[in-house]
């Protein structure tokens, strides 16, 4: 996971609010239909496997001459979960160090706002 910080938080304009703003939307869009379709109830439900019936769907059409397999699809929401754990991590470390460490050097995040041109 280490040589994952620097790109993680570059996405989110080393914001952190950025960063909980895009790790909440990532994780409802994408574990919602998943969720949802084990746990909700009447037409909450419904409206998730119908989501979840189009992503299968989307996955089988896009899938075609590539390498995933229907274990990908399965998959997802573990991919999800453990990507998210990897943004939290990156993100947490880097506020908690004052910036991004790469290559053994501390970029503090004035700096890396002010090269990335973002007020952050």
């Amino acid at each position: 996971m280490r040589g994952t910080e620097k790109n993680c938080l570059t996405t989110f304009e080393y914001s952190a609010a950025a960063f909980v703003v895009g790790t909440l939307f990532m994780l409802v869009f994408d574990l919602l239909p998943a969720v949802g379709s084990l746990f909700a109830h009447g037409p909450a439900q419904i409206a998730c496997i119908a989501v979840g019936l189009l992503a299968f769907a989307h996955f089988f059409i896009v899938r075609r001459g590539t390498w995933r397999t229907l274990s990908y699809f399965v998959l997802w929401p573990v991919f999800v979960l453990l990507f998210a754990v990897t943004l939290v991590r990156a993100n947490v470390l880097a506020h908690l160090r004052g910036g991004l460490v790469w290559r053994g050097t501390l970029y503090p995040f004035s700096v890396l706002r002010e090269k990335a041109g973002g007020s952050g």
